[in-house]
């Protein structure tokens, strides 16, 4: 799991002016592998998202992120 470079990813994407939705879809299939997941995991995963919405919308909650595009919770 590479998350530290997923994230850098991200940034370089923002800095280069990729729009927030477009970021967002990097992380629409995230739930899809849930249900295999152990409780850890699925915390690492909504930590990254957590991050990746800051880096997408630095301006908004992760909350209003996840509702914005429509992005159910692992938990």
């Amino acid at each position: 799991f590479r998350s530290p470079s997923r994230l850098f990813d991200l940034n370089i994407l923002r800095r280069a002016k990729v729009s927030g939705e477009d970021i967002m879809q990097i992380l629409y299939a995230s739930p899809v592998w849930h249900p295999g997941l152990t409780c850890e995991q699925s915390d690492d995963i909504e930590a990254i998202q957590k991050r990746a919405c800051h880096i997408a919308y630095p301006t908004i909650s992760f909350e209003d992120c996840l509702q914005k595009f429509n992005i159910p919770t692992l938990k």
